[in-house]
């Protein structure tokens, strides 16, 4: 961990920086996605729905969907600069050996997000759309997509699945930085299974076949980065006992040295025996005669005094402590209740 301490608004000067270079990333490569949108319509027409007419039912609609495209292969395209974003604005924070973890961060999470978009456009997203299709039968009514719908499920589904895949290296890091056990997540699986089903309810289109399709893979990619990361954790774990048996070993070895050379040293220059004298007596006292003398009269004289038996109250005192309880209880049952301010 860094020794320069930050402030908060240090911090928050710092990610306003890491997010405006993302940001400027994305606006960088919106216009080159913009450019390509059509190729990728066409592409999309021509595997997916080769043998169903795709529409338009509003004159701005082509143009939305072509802006839709551009900021999702600018997004796509500039995620390796926001991970490496991420990745400075987050590794000050960490211990040295917490870097060495998690330094292939950047090429890690490009290649999940690359491979979790590949998988939803290649083998989810034709299945969501024979789904579909099954539940409109030929001989009853005749399928038209807009062009609006079949862009923006795919995107959602590509961009859903890159963001899901990253699960492995957030539950890496979290194991090996030691900031969540691997136990506490294994007993945490009830509320993961319901963290990652409304996820996968709001990042995919509303059927049940997108949120299934995400759900399922996310739940295994989670025992997956569990089981991964316990092997890393074991590795980690084994490390620390080797170096501590070596620290130890080092200091013994140390110490065993420094036991040698004072003997070596006592050895060659030995110390003179320390001479016995008798102590000194110390100067008498004039007044300890006196004080020996008070201190014993002081003595005999708290033994000779005898405790004084309690005397028996009188008749008089008796009845004087009845009239003056009785006048008290009097008093207080007269007594007016204090209001409150």
């Amino acid at each position: 961990m860094d020794d320069e301490k930050l402030s908060i608004i240090d911090h928050l000067e710092e990610l306003r920086r890491r997010i405006l270079i993302s940001v400027f990333a994305v606006l960088i490569l919106f216009p080159i996605g913009f450019h390509y949108s059509l190729d990728a319509m066409r592409w999309l027409k021509e595997h997916f729905y080769a043998n169903l007419p795709l529409q338009t039912t509003a004159p701005m609609e082509m143009l939305f969907t072509q802006l839709k495209i551009g900021a999702a292969f600018a997004l796509i395209g500039a995620f390796p600069i926001v991970a490496w974003q991420i990745w400075r604005f987050v590794a000050p924070g960490l211990y040295e050996h917490e870097r060495q973890y998690a330094s292939r961060f950047v090429f890690v999470s490009t290649f999940l997000f690359l491979l979790g978009g590949t998988f939803a456009l290649f083998f989810i997203y034709p299945a969501v759309i024979r789904f579909c299709l099954s539940t409109a039968p030929a001989d009853l009514v005749e399928a038209r997509y807009r062009i609006q719908d079949v862009v923006g499920m795919a995107t959602s589904l590509v961009i859903a699945f890159g963001v899901m895949f990253q699960l492995p290296i957030v539950v890496y890091i979290l194991a090996v930085t030691e900031l969540v056990s691997l136990e506490t997540m294994r007993k945490s699986r009830p509320i993961v299974v319901v963290v990652i089903l409304t996820l996968s309810a709001i990042l995919t289109p509303p059927d049940v076949v997108s949120q299934l399709s995400l759900g399922i893979p996310s739940l295994l990619l989670f025992e997956i980065s569990l089981l991964v990361s316990q092997r890393s954790v074991n590795r980690k774990i084994a490390e620390r006992r080797r170096q501590e048996e070596e620290d130890r070993l080092r200091e013994e070895e140390e110490e065993r040295i420094a036991r040698e050379e004072e003997a070596a040293r006592r050895a060659a220059n030995p110390e003179p025996e320390p001479t016995t004298e008798p102590a000194a007596e110390a100067p008498a006292d004039d007044y300890s005669e006196y004080y020996d003398e008070y201190y014993n009269e002081s003595y005999h004289y708290a033994d000779s005094q005898q405790p004084k038996a309690k005397e028996k109250p009188t008749r008089w005192q008796v009845q004087g402590l009845r009239r003056d309880r009785r006048f008290m209880s009097q008093a207080l049952r007269k007594r007016t209740p204090r209001r409150r301010k």
